[in-house]
């Protein structure tokens, strides 16, 4: 895929984006707090990137590491990893420029078809899901060794990601409905 760019009509945190951070260990105490060399918060961070989503009505998905800028995601089930499948439809990029975490962690919802001209996807809503890092998300390296264990940890984690999957959906809450 190498770089795919998706125009977004808009980009909005979740309603339990502090929650789902929490569960993270990542609650607003630590997501709020101004770093003294910065002067910012990951709060203010995430939100500097929320602003430059909408200005640009644009996200940038890569799939290389060399690709990797601020403000620029990865799909979450990027690497054949066991329990990968848990985060289909989950992206992640940096917090900070030049900082490996915190991560933000987000998804696309309802696709615009025909594509807007220029773009190699549409969506009307990229939801901002919570601040992770990636030991939580992808684990430790004697995690990786465990097959098993990486299974349940990302569907632990997935499950706190979409305990609120459907927030600003516009799709129809009949479920019975095609």
């Amino acid at each position: 895929m190498g770089i795919e760019k998706r125009y977004i009509t808009k980009a909005e945190f979740s309603e339990d984006f502090v929650r789902a951070s929490e569960d993270f260990e990542y609650g607003y105490d630590v997501i709020s707090k101004v770093n003294v060399k910065t002067g910012q918060s990951i709060l203010h961070y995430a939100v500097r990137l929320q602003q430059r989503w909408n200005d640009d009505n644009c996200i940038v998905v890569y799939d290389h590491d060399d690709d990797r800028l601020w403000s620029r995601v990865k799909a979450s089930d990027s690497k054949d990893d066991a329990g990968i499948n848990w985060y289909l439809g989950f992206f992640h990029g940096r917090v900070e420029a030049w900082k490996n975490d915190p991560l933000i962690v987000i998804s696309f919802r309802d696709e615009i078809i025909p594509t807007p001209t220029g773009y190699d996807k549409g969506f009307k809503l990229a939801v901002i899901h919570a601040i992770s890092d990636h030991f939580t998300l992808f684990g430790d390296s004697w995690e990786k060794k465990i097959p098993a264990y990486m299974r349940d940890k990302r569907k632990e984690n997935s499950n706190i990601l979409n305990y609120f999957a459907d927030i600003n959906s516009s799709d129809s809450d009949d479920p019975t409905a095609s």
